[in-house]
């Protein structure tokens, strides 16, 4: 696992001249062949942050404890409504927290997000943009990680 992920982080490289990544773990599943291989990508230094599973109420209010090969995310599982995803933005932003979406794909034939769902989420989040930031994963973590340097 950790030789692929090597191998596509050089590759990626070539194009881009980018060496700071992020990985999402597949299937949010952090071993390969029973063993966990966070750390070996941590003492690497192949990935910055890395993103896993998670459910609704694991809404990011802590920085400090926030470990940046571990942050998990909201899966979309794809049967979820336009009005509770709006619900969920809406609770996030009261708690004062962030929160990252994990979309699996948009039409998968396993884990199906509809168009209209997708699209009326996205309007939701522009119109929302001054209260509201939407940004990358990279992005949002190199936030985090600045913040507890002033913390």
């Amino acid at each position: 696992m950790v030789g692929g992920i090597q191998v596509m982080n050089n590759f990626l490289f070539a194009i881009d001249g980018k060496t700071s990544r992020t990985y999402a773990y597949p299937c949010t599943d952090r071993t390969a062949g029973g063993k966990f291989y966070i750390d070996t990508l941590q003492k690497l230094h192949i990935v910055k942050y890395a993103r896993l599973g998670g459910d609704s109420d694991e809404v990011v209010t802590n920085f400090k404890t926030l470990y940046p090969m571990r942050v998990s995310s909201f899966g979309l599982e794809g049967n979820n409504t336009m009005a509770e995803l709006i619900a969920y933005v809406k609770s996030v932003v009261k708690s004062g927290g962030k929160r990252i979406f994990m979309f699996h794909d948009i039409r998968a034939e396993n884990i199906t997000m509809s168009v209209s769902a997708h699209q009326t989420l996205i309007t939701y989040l522009k119109k929302n943009k001054k209260s509201i930031w939407v940004t990358t994963f990279k992005k949002w973590m190199d936030y985090v990680m600045g913040q507890r340097k002033v913390l």
